[in-house]
């Protein structure tokens, strides 16, 4: 269905409108296609009648508009994005075949009242699905320190109604608050890739940013202590490489007893700092249950507190497989 923000600003520019016909044939057929994309012909055709009324530019607006937002491959709801970048549309727009197990993890999780956190938003696919599965009963807060993808978050977030659920933070994570610099890899809506503090990417290596700009940073355990702000249940943690540091900021709130499970991204290859993750979070009263293949050594580890009882830290080999992320998830 259509947002409700785009039919009131149809609604306003009738009013402005010269009551002109829709003449520009050409035109009509393509505003009828991307009508196509919505699923109710009470809507379309309630669309069309108002559009007949626009002037010219404003039904160019509109049809700009209507082909940047695509609906995300979430079966249970129509949840949509803009999609004005090709990573939004490649894909963004298939994050849940993309990572499947963190959705099932997200349904099978989370319960009313509960508050996640999720760390990496990104244009806040992931984000607007928590938000769903919580119908209301909880909080989400989506960090997400790039300002391409925190703008399109909060187009995102309005667009499906979670304004009331959703609380987007444009802020870096990191160790120890400080003002920095976030460096880019990109700079187009949907990338990732990004570091704070640093030049070096998730496999260590370092690159040479597109753009550097100064921002604060800071510590989990510093958010929470901002006044009004709610502990996490569950986070999603996901920054392409700056985990552990995150995680060594954030003791009080992995202590706390309102979290009972993580979900994060671990390079294998980085097999050192993946085990002092794995051995960090041991210490909180962590254990991985299973891991999940995203890519060659990528895999998403996800965490329970108190799963299984054992005095030594699990080692990164024993983890077991859950399953393979089907190679073919783009065709």
């Amino acid at each position: 269905m259509f947002s409700k923000t785009i039919i009131q600003n149809l609604l306003f520019k009738q009013c402005r409108s010269h009551l002109k016909k829709l003449s520009n044939t050409e035109q009509k057929e393509e505003i009828l296609t991307a009508l196509e994309a919505w699923e109710s012909e009470n809507i379309k055709d309630f669309i069309l009648s108002i559009v007949e009324n626009l002037s010219f530019p404003d039904r160019n607006q509109l049809l700009k508009e209507l082909t940047t937002i695509g609906r995300i491959d979430f079966p249970d709801h129509p949840i949509y994005i803009y999609t004005t970048s090709d990573i939004e549309r490649i894909a963004r727009l298939k994050s849940c075949s993309k990572e499947p197990m963190t959705v099932e993890w997200l349904r099978s999780e989370l319960k009313s009242g509960d508050v996640f956190y999720d760390i990496g938003a990104n244009v806040g696919a992931y984000t607007l699905i928590a938000s769903y599965f919580l119908k209301g009963q909880g909080a989400v807060y989506a960090f997400e320190p790039n300002y391409l993808n925190f703008s399109q978050l909060c187009k995102n977030i309005v667009f499906n109604h979670f304004e009331t659920d959703i609380i987007p933070l444009q802020v870096s994570l990191c160790q120890q608050t400080e003002l920095n610099y976030l460096h880019y890899q990109n700079l187009e809506e949907g990338g990732a890739l990004h570091s704070f503090s640093r030049t070096i990417d998730y496999k260590a290596d370092k690159f040479l940013p597109q753009l550097s700009l100064g921002m604060i940073g800071l510590s989990l355990n510093d958010v929470c202590r901002i006044k009004g702000t709610q502990f996490p249940s569950l986070i999603k943690l996901d920054v392409d490489g700056l985990e552990y540091d995150i995680l060594l900021g954030a003791d009080k709130v992995l202590s706390h007893q309102n979290l009972r499970s993580i979900l994060i991204e671990i390079n294998e290859d980085l097999s050192k700092e993946a085990q002092d993750i794995i051995d960090l979070l041991h210490q909180k009263g962590f254990f991985p249950k299973e891991k999940h293949q995203l890519f060659k050594s990528l895999y998403n580890y996800i965490f329970y507190r108190g799963e299984i009882q054992q005095s030594v830290p699990v080692q990164l080999s024993d983890i077991p497989l859950a399953s393979v992320r089907d190679p073919n998830w783009l065709s």
